[in-house]
This record gives C-alpha cells, sequence and structure tokens, in this order.
C-alpha cells in the first residue's frame, strides 16, 4: 500500500486526514509544526520547526528512507542505508497533499515533481495567483477579466516620494483597502474606517520609513466594495477540468459585528441546500465560471511560458457580491481555513478518488455531491490571539467536559503532550454543527461551545444574522 505525504499540521489538514482515513486504507505521515492530537493519533507524524522548503527537503530524505526500509523488511531485503535523492521511486509514495499556501508559494510541489511524486497542489509558477495580489489583479485585466476586479492603483516605493504624491493618488478613492501584495496569513489588509481613522492614519503608514514593505514589495491600493462576500473552492485536474463546492462564508474580524483586526478567519457558515441565503444560482454560476476561466488562463500562460505541467490542486476564489455584480476579492491556491473543513464534513464522494482523479485528469467523469444540511463551523481561539504568542507562558490546558463535543471538533494549533492537550499560538480548534438549516445549527453551536474549557474565546455571531428568529 502507498503512503500519503500530507503538509501541515493545523485544522485543514486535520480535516484532510479525517477523510483520508474514512475513505482509504493508505498510511498517511504528517510533516507538520505541531503536536495536532488527531494528527499524532493517526498519522506518522514529522515535526519541523516551520513549513520551510529547506525543512520539508530535509524531512523528506527520512520519510523516503523509512518507506524504502519497511517495503524491504517486508519483502526480506536487507535494509537500505542512504537514499539516493536524485532518484525517488513513485511506486513508494502515492501522493502529497500541500495544506498552507506557504510552502506553495516556496516551490515544494516543484520539488517533489523532479522526483515524479504527485502533489495536490499548484507548482510555485501557478501560485503566484495566491502568492501576490498584484499579480492577481494584472493577470486578470490582461485575460479580459478585469469587470470582475475593483478600481485599483498598484504602489511602488518609486510611487510614494512624499506626502503630497501619495495624498494625490489616494484622492482618486472613494474608500481605499490597503493590501500588502505577499502572503500575510489572511491578516495583510487594512481598510479605511475600519483599521484606519482617517487619511491622514494611511498617508502616515505608506510613507513611514519604518514601514517595511514599502522598501520590499509592492503595495495594491483598492476601491472599498460593500456586500456580501463568499469564498468558492474549486477541485482542478491536470487536464484543467473543475468541480464545484458548495459556497460559504467566511468571518475574517475577530470579534463580534465584525468588528476587531483581521484573522486568519474566526468561523464559516454553508447553508441548506449547499447556497448561501444572499445568493442565487446566477451568483453561484458567475463564481464558478470566474475560477473556471482563470484556470484556462493559467494554463494557457504556463505554455507560453514554457511550463510542461497544467495547474493541478484546488482553486479558492474569494468574491463579494455587491447588489447584482460579483466581484473577485482574491485568488487562493489551496482550501481555505475554515472553508476547506467545513466542506470535508459535507462532502459525500470518497476524497480519496478525487485525489486521484485531480492528479489522472478525470474529475470530468464524476459528479462529486455534497450533504444539503446547513453547517456552522466556529473557531475557538486563545484569549490574546492574533497578538503574538510565547510558547512558555501562553499555551493553556484544554479540557472536555463530555464525549459528545469530540466528534464536532476539528483539532488546530493545539499540541498534545503528557497526554495533556494544550492550545498554542494560533486558532485553536473548530467546533461544528449540522442542521436542517442555519437556525438549528446556530442553536447547536452556542448551546455545545461551554462544553469546552479553557483560555479561549470565540465569536458569537457566527451565522447570526441569517437565522430567521433573533
Amino acid at each position: 500500500m502507498k503512503d500519503i505525504i500530507v503538509v501541515g499540521s493545523g485544522a485543514r489538514e486535520c480535516s484532510i486526514i479525517k477523510k483520508l482515513k474514512n475513505d482509504c486504507d493508505n498510511f498517511i505521515i504528517c510533516i507538520g509544526t505541531n503536536t495536532n492530537p488527531y494528527i499524532v493519533q493517526n498519522t506518522r507524524l514529522i515535526l519541523v520547526e516551520k513549513l520551510k522548503l529547506e525543512n520539508i527537503k530535509e524531512v523528506v530524505k527520512e520519510v523516503v528512507k523509512e518507506v524504502v526500509n519497511g517495503i524491504n523488511e517486508m519483502e526480506g531485503v536487507d535494509k537500505m542505508n542512504s537514499i539516493d535523492l536524485n532518484y525517488i521511486d513513485l511506486n513508494y509514495i502515492d501522493f502529497v497533499i500541500i495544506g498552507p499556501e506557504d510552502p506553495l508559494a516556496e516551490g515544494v510541489v516543484d520539488y517533489f515533481n523532479e522526483f515524479n511524486i504527485d502533489c495536490i497542489g499548484p507548482n510555485k509558477f501557478y501560485s503566484q495567483i495566491e502568492s501576490s495580489k498584484i499579480f492577481t489583479r494584472e493577470f486578470m485585466f490582461l485575460n479580459n477579466l478585469d469587470q470582475y476586479s475593483p478600481k485599483y492603483k498598484v504602489l511602488s516605493a518609486e510611487n510614494i516620494k512624499d506626502r503630497i504624491s501619495i495624498s494625490n493618488i489616494i484622492d482618486d478613492f472613494n474608500e481605499i483597502v490597503v493590501k500588502k501584495d505577499g502572503l500575510c496569513g489572511g491578516k495583510g489588509v487594512k481598510i479605511e474606517n475600519i483599521d484606519y481613522y482617517s487619511r491622514e492614519d494611511i498617508i502616515d503608514e505608506l510613507t513611514d520609513p519604518n514601514y517595511s514593505e514599502i522598501n520590499s514589495e509592492k503595495i495594491l491600493l483598492e476601491e472599498r466594495l460593500y456586500g456580501e462576500e463568499f469564498s468558492l473552492i474549486s477541485f482542478v485536474d491536470k487536464n484543467g477540468n473543475l468541480q464545484h463546492c458548495p459556497p460559504a462564508q467566511d468571518n475574517k474580524r475577530l470579534l463580534d459585528n465584525d468588528k476587531g483586526p483581521n484573522t486568519g478567519g474566526m468561523g464559516c457558515v454553508i447553508g441548506e441546500n449547499n447556497t448561501l441565503p444572499f445568493l442565487n444560482q446566477n451568483d453561484i454560476n458567475v463564481a464558478q465560471n470566474i475560477n473556471t476561466e482563470i484556470i484556462k488562463s493559467l494554463n494557457n500562460f504556463g505554455k507560453e511560458n514554457g511550463k510542461k505541467n497544467n495547474y493541478c490542486g484546488i482553486i479558492y476564489g474569494s468574491y463579494i457580491k455587491c447588489g447584482d455584480n460579483i466581484y473577485v476579492i482574491e485568488f487562493n491556491s489551496r482550501f481555505g481555513d475554515p472553508e476547506g473543513p467545513i466542506i470535508m464534513e459535507l462532502l459525500e464522494n470518497n476524497f480519496y478518488d478525487i485525489c486521484k482523479r485531480i492528479i489522472n485528469g478525470t474529475l470530468n467523469e464524476i459528479e462529486i455531491n455534497f450533504c444539503k444540511k446547513a453547517i456552522i463551523g466556529t473557531y475557538l481561539v486563545p484569549s490574546f490571539y492574533p497578538n503574538k504568542f510565547d510558547i512558555n507562558e501562553d499555551k493553556y490546558d484544554i479540557y472536555f467536559l463530555d464525549k459528545y463535543i469530540n466528534k464536532n471538533l476539528i483539532y488546530g494549533s493545539m499540541e498534545l503532550k503528557d497526554n495533556h492537550i494544550y492550545s498554542l499560538g494560533s486558532r485553536t480548534m473548530i467546533l461544528f454543527e449540522l442542521g436542517k438549516d442555519l437556525n438549528e445549527c446556530y442553536l447547536k453551536i452556542y448551546k455545545n461551545i461551554n462544553r469546552i474549557v479553557g483560555n479561549l474565546t470565540y465569536r458569537g455571531d457566527i451565522g447570526f444574522k441569517f437565522i430567521k428568529y433573533h
């Protein structure tokens, strides 16, 4: 039986592993940064300090050596004492799933592909669609998708000569969203009248010589849009075929009523019948078509640049509905979090089969189905989140008051040590509930959430605006 490698050990990867464990008998090796309790108990976990390309390269050598030695033992062959990384036999590794964005942007897929190991995730070239917001806007413009972009302006260090120059640029916008170009873990966006008290605050930040991004990266300014945001995630196979997941709505802000700083996501909802209350079928069709067109354009762009392979893995469009119009906020090249975990709870197909079809280019031969129930997932996070974490002082013991709660939990930034479960510095766990509608999900979530005890906090309003009675 071939082994599967999963890169990452947060809630997203926990949900992927959980689904794979249900759907196949393959042994799973996880490369992660924390002793996630579920992952520890259900995989061979190999810890690294950070999910950086160089760290992953080091552990792959040991992983392959272990796999080869295990097979040799079964076959009565002497153990290998070393492994030549110039050749890794595809027969030993089934495929790799990369969960987080950073390894994708660094080129971990390119590394595995050098050894003929298939990956669920795009290579470095294609993952620019997430790793650079400016690339995305310019790419959409060049491929006739700019009707789905807000008004925007790219700033570099050369643009910002003085306060007058930046003030003149800002005056072209009604309200501004300031976006750092690169990966920021969902925390790289600031909005006028939410994160800035005045335009003077924006100018102060952008012209501050200590604002490091100005010297190393470009900055994207966009017109602020008002509407309902949603995510549309699609599976993409190596031949450019897509199969779409239900639309979901993430809640990015830390506090109730969308107040406080941006986070990686504090909770997520999908309504009954695989939709959201504010979307009609045409809205969903538009988002699905945009996902399809961006993949088609990326694959053409790859061919023009001499790339042998197409985009392969997951495309995740982040959208906003403004009146009757749909606009692109950004694209991601992997499952969202918390969207991915709750989508996995609704997925009725065999996920292992989907992964193999992504690799083999046969997604068009099946229909992917999802449970029609509504679902809400709420993140519990450390009380100090998203502020800096001190592992020696800030981790807290977590207790569950009964066994019921465990079957509805997806573990994230947690540590299993000496039979105790501790919270770490990022989002700790997702509590999810399914129901006939969002009303039922909401009541279940907030009835049961206090069965989890620890120095944790959470939003009390995930899904509240959609319930039919308050």
